[in-house]
């Protein structure tokens, strides 16, 4: 019903469930997905909505995934449901990295207005089992 609400259509429904189906079965089975969605982080929730100011601008974000580690560390996750088919993942890997490099960077700099934590952005691609690190301030 949700997805016929977004305007899918009746002949890509089923596809479509599939492909959400798969993602969510494959995060399951994951390690580092079933480590994403682990109930021992604090901090944890979805969808998250942000507001604040970057230099003078007012900035709305929905963070897909935020927690904070045992570390103490504030991790930011952003989910990507692509798929890239043949060779060359890990260049595929990098490349979603630098494309959504600016937007992890609006949702660190929100959070940074509200805590002091060392935060990690990734990409979350539960088709591939990939967690992508884009920055990582615990190395600075």
């Amino acid at each position: 019903v949700l997805l016929r609400g977004l305007g899918i259509k009746a002949e890509q429904l089923e596809a479509l469930q599939t492909r959400v189906l798969t993602g969510f079965k494959q995060s399951l089975e994951d390690d580092a997905g079933r480590w994403l969605l682990s109930g021992d982080h604090t901090e944890a929730g979805c969808e998250v909505p942000l507001a604040g100011l970057i230099d003078g601008e007012l900035v709305n974000a929905v963070v897909d995934r935020t927690f904070v580690d045992a570390e103490g560390t504030r991790w930011i996750i952003d989910y990507k449901s692509g798929q890239h088919e043949g060779g060359g993942l890990e260049r595929y890997l990098a490349d979603q990295s630098e494309r959504y490099r600016e937007q992890l960077e609006r949702y660190r700099a929100l959070y940074a207005g509200l805590e002091t934590r060392a935060t990690v952005t990734a990409l979350y691609l539960p088709m591939h089992g990939a967690l992508q690190i884009v920055s990582d301030e615990r190395t600075h």
